[in-house]
């Protein structure tokens, strides 16, 4: 699978039915400064 990191939250946001926008938040809020914009940009290729 070679999905972007938003495509992920996206279908989860989906399934789940919650925001993606929530989604996104309490990830940055878990993961917090170690979280780079590096490791943003680049495909979840272990999913």
């Amino acid at each position: 699978m070679n999905k972007k990191y938003a495509d992920l939250i996206l279908t989860a946001a989906k399934t789940s039915k919650v925001s993606a926008f929530h989604l996104a938040s309490r990830i940055k809020q878990e993961v917090g400064p170690f979280l780079s914009h590096s490791s943003i940009s680049r495909n979840s290729r272990r999913v």
